[in-house]
């Protein structure tokens, strides 16, 4: 990590992303999933099992597996629209990576070239399909002592956690030990409408917890998921991801002293200007945790134009040449 007087660029990293094709007939739909999965089986890349505890006749699901974990799906589904003056049938393809970054090298390479492997291949092929899920994540080699996230502001139709452990009643905040979401989540409804969520958590536990495994030492993960509805209503330019992620601040306080200091001070501002005020008042005692713009900017870029080249190489738009609004995120947003 670089310091800057009281900011810090922290590692960062995308930790799931989420693809949808949509097609128009079944064969459609069957020509897609049969060249993905047969590209992954030919290459050798990950390993394909049907989940059939989730599998129905809507909906089938393949779980991608590494050394014995699962680090994706691929899901085939359908569904129809029923509108005043049009029916319309709609076949789809989910392709869901998650776990990119997991501190285990040998899963974390697999999940990297299953990702880039995917891309080319829809990209080399001019198979159409849109975003659905990005998380990016900020890692601090801290435990979450000292550690916070408050917004900057709200989001409009959104309710928020207050910030801490316990409220003034000594009533548990939060569901879980050591994970803290900013974003409440009312009813599935509303959090489908969400267009970004974030949470911070303690990542060793969580990865001992799911998988039995220590990654060594302490780790802090601040995670902003961002939706569907983000994709939908936002240009894909780097522009519009540091405009999500500057609605949170993410940060480390010098005592633990300030930082309770802090909680019950923000908690009992009653509006933005009173909020503004507190932040000012303990600016001198936080450290700011800023994520990694080049390597987010890196890594929308190869997205966009991953494909393989005469020898059947990975490649990718050179940074000097590639320009945003000609993105094909930028055209593909409605079918």
């Amino acid at each position: 990590m670089t310091t800057i007087k009281n900011l810090t660029i922290v590692d960062t990293h995308i930790d799931n992303v989420s693809i949808r094709i949509e097609c128009i007939d079944t064969n459609t739909q069957f020509r897609f999933y049969n060249l993905i999965t047969s590209y992954i089986k030919v290459n050798k890349i990950v390993a394909i099992l049907e989940d059939n505890l989730y599998n129905n006749q809507n909906y089938r699901i393949d779980n991608l597996y590494s050394e014995q974990t699962t680090i994706g799906k691929i899901g085939r589904g359908y569904y129809k629209i029923d509108h005043p003056f049009y029916q319309q049938d709609i076949w789809y393809i989910n392709i869901n990576l998650f776990g990119l970054k997991r501190y285990h090298n040998k899963i974390d390479t697999k999940s990297e070239s299953l990702l880039w492997h995917l891309i080319a291949l829809l990209n080399f092929n001019n198979i159409p399909h849109i975003l659905t899920q990005i998380d990016i994540a900020h890692d601090v080699e801290n435990s979450l002592d000292n550690l916070l996230v408050f917004y900057n502001r709200k989001s409009p139709h959104t309710l928020y956690y207050q910030l801490g452990d316990y409220d003034s009643e000594n009533k548990r905040i939060q569901l879980y030990d050591e994970t803290y979401e900013i974003e409440k989540n009312i009813n599935s409804r509303l959090k489908r409408k969400r267009i970004k969520s974030g949470t911070l958590y303690n990542k060793r536990k969580k990865e001992f917890e799911k998988f039995n495994r220590d990654i060594g030492f302490e780790l802090s993960r601040f995670e902003v998921t961002l939706g569907k509805q983000f994709f939908v209503k936002n240009k894909f330019c780097i522009t519009s991801f540091m405009r999500i992620l500057n609605t949170y601040s993410f940060v480390s306080f010098d005592t633990i002293e300030h930082k309770q200091a802090f909680i019950n001070a923000f908690n009992m501002a009653k509006d933005s200007r009173q909020r503004n005020k507190v932040i000012t008042n303990f600016n001198n005692v936080m450290i700011y945790f800023e994520p990694n713009i080049k390597y987010i900017a890196d890594f929308l870029r190869k997205l966009d134009t991953m494909t393989f080249n005469t020898k059947n190489e990975l490649v990718s738009a050179p940074e000097e040449t590639y320009i945003y609004a000609m993105s094909k995120f930028n055209r593909y947003k409605n079918f």
